[in-house]
């Protein structure tokens, strides 16, 4: 009865195993077995919010102060521009106003020649010849063809002068080469005549000028450019009252 127990036992387990292992192989190789694939879903992507930036302010930088005036330097630059005029007849001032050599002065100074020596600040003196005249304006040209390419002065000719502004007459008066009088322009538009010349528009200023200095440049002292020419004095009979006059560079346009 035993032997047959085991035997039974036996083959029960055995039957039991080829049962799963028919199973099993069946489900592997059978043609219509559906094997079911699990998708994996997309990984989100995660977006770190960030702050809006900052607004930036515009920083205003401020403009450096202007530097000071070096009033030396200025004068000294302006007189290799600024001539002795010298004719038979007399003496007077005039300043470069061109690249071609020309030379800008009073009509009176020249007045009645056509030749003139113009001399420069180093005292070499140069040919000049009157190409241009006017009685009415009292203003003439004289061209040096030694001075072509030569640096003219700056000439100030749209923005008219104002009462207070600070100038510089440059000249040769009495004969006394490369001076300089500092002053202020005292007044505007005035008119008067002298001779038969009349003078209209005309500037009033307090730096000193003297017979001489007709023909020169008056400088002002923030651009240092030529603003207008000295060209009279009038003086009262008393001497108490003085007037400078000088017409302005923009009638030489």
């Amino acid at each position: 009865m035993l032997p047959f127990l085991l035997v039974l036992s036996l083959f029960t387990t055995t039957g039991f195993a080829y049962s799963l292992y028919y199973y099993f192989d069946k489900i592997a190789v059978s043609p219509t077995t559906k094997i079911e694939t699990v998708k994996e879903e997309p990984k989100k992507e995660m977006v770190k919010q960030t702050k809006e930036p900052t607004p930036v302010k515009e920083v205003v930088k401020k403009k450096a102060p202007a530097a000071p005036i070096n009033l030396p330097k200025l004068i000294a630059e302006a007189q290799n521009s600024v001539f002795t005029i010298l004719t038979e007849t007399g003496q007077g001032s005039g300043f470069l106003i061109s690249d071609e050599g020309d030379v800008l002065t009073n009509a009176h100074v020249v007045e009645g020649n056509v030749d003139s020596i113009v001399k420069d600040k180093q005292g070499n003196q140069l040919f000049g010849q009157v190409i241009g005249y006017s009685n009415e304006v009292d203003i003439a040209i004289i061209r040096v063809p030694e001075l072509a390419g030569k640096k003219p002065l700056a000439l100030e000719t749209s923005t008219p002068a104002m009462v207070g502004q600070e100038v510089i007459a440059l000249g040769t008066p009495q004969g006394l080469e490369n001076t300089a009088t500092i002053g202020y322009v005292t007044g505007t538009d005035r008119s008067f005549f002298i001779g038969e010349r009349s003078y209209d528009h005309i500037y009033q200023m307090s730096a000193q000028i003297a017979p001489g200095s007709s023909g020169g440049p008056l400088l002002s002292k923030e651009t240092g450019k030529a603003i207008a020419v000295n060209s009279a004095k009038l003086v009262n009979e008393d001497s108490v009252f003085q007037l400078r006059i000088f017409i302005r560079s923009s009638v030489t346009g």
